[in-house]
């Protein structure tokens, strides 16, 4: 096992990979198994966090964040073999959530994306499931999860395995996503998460601090930044990228092979890589 509480930590880590210079305010990572690799942009601000490798061969890719209100915090990741987690750039938290990547699955969570206190996202049932007639396993299929850019989950959301966010969704309060595919700048919400509304989008700017005087200012937004289509040659066909990441599973160098895929992602900063249509 190695323990990792301070960036000096990093540097003399023997049977694990840490890249990058990180900022870990109270935070831990541990590694139980070996070749795995933690790959930090920079900057990168981490606080509160717990980041556990429980096998070997996996990644956990953090995008540069400014440390203004969009750092990753509070934060429980837990991450198997084979496996990728991998958060995009200036992505903000409120408060404690869960993310668990098990059985050599991957875990995609874009830009800019704001998660709210209480978010569990996990890409497997954790626990295997038989048949009671034949003993067959019933949940075998491992299914990965992508969140795309500027998605806003709020409090409470759970995003269960092989679902699917397009940039600008919204998951209401309490909302519970399993298998769904969300398109992109709609609102879901409920238990199993139904469409409430499409054609909206979100914006960071806070209402508590408004008074009587402000409505007038805040009726319309300036621009269409946060407002998503599909763009030929750049929207990303999210089955080839999962498709590239499991295709090194076998391979010698599994975890730097799959860093390689997530850097060139990261580079990507088309807005429209991860727009989901009806």
């Amino acid at each position: 096992m190695e323990i990792v509480e301070k960036y000096e930590d990093i540097t003399t880590l023997k049977n694990n990979k840490g890249v990058g210079n990180p900022e870990l305010g109270q935070s831990k990572i541990v590694f139980n198994g070996s070749d795995n690799i933690l790959y930090t942009e920079k900057p990168c601000f981490m606080n509160k966090c717990k980041i556990n490798f429980l096998g070997s061969n996996a990644v956990v890719y953090i995008g540069k964040n400014t440390g203004e209100n969009r750092f990753i915090c509070h934060s429980n990741i837990t991450i198997n073999n084979d496996c990728v987690v991998y958060f995009g750039r200036n992505v903000s938290f409120t408060g404690d959530s869960s993310f668990e990547c098990e059985e050599y699955s991957n875990l995609i969570i874009g830009n800019d994306c704001m998660i709210a206190e209480g978010v569990i996202v996990r890409t497997t049932d954790y626990h295997m499931i038989f048949d009671s007639n034949n003993y067959n396993r019933i949940n075998k299929n491992r299914k990965s999860v992508l969140i795309g850019d500027h998605v806003w989950l709020t409090q409470k959301v759970s995003i269960l395995k092989n679902t699917r966010v397009g940039s600008g969704a919204i998951l209401g309060f309490g909302a519970i996503a399993s298998g769904k595919i969300i398109t992109s700048n709609s609102i879901y919400a409920g238990n199993p998460a139904k469409e409430i509304k499409r054609n909206v989008f979100w914006a960071r700017n806070g209402t508590p601090g408004l008074t009587a005087k402000d409505p007038k200012n805040v009726e319309t937004y300036p621009n269409n930044n946060f407002v998503y289509n599909y763009q030929e040659n750049i929207t990303i066909n999210i089955d080839d990228l999962m498709q590239q990441l499991d295709a090194h599973n076998l391979s010698s160098s599994i975890a730097q092979n799959k860093v390689e895929i997530l850097v060139k992602l990261s580079e990507n900063t088309q807005k429209n890589r991860f727009f989901i249509g009806t």
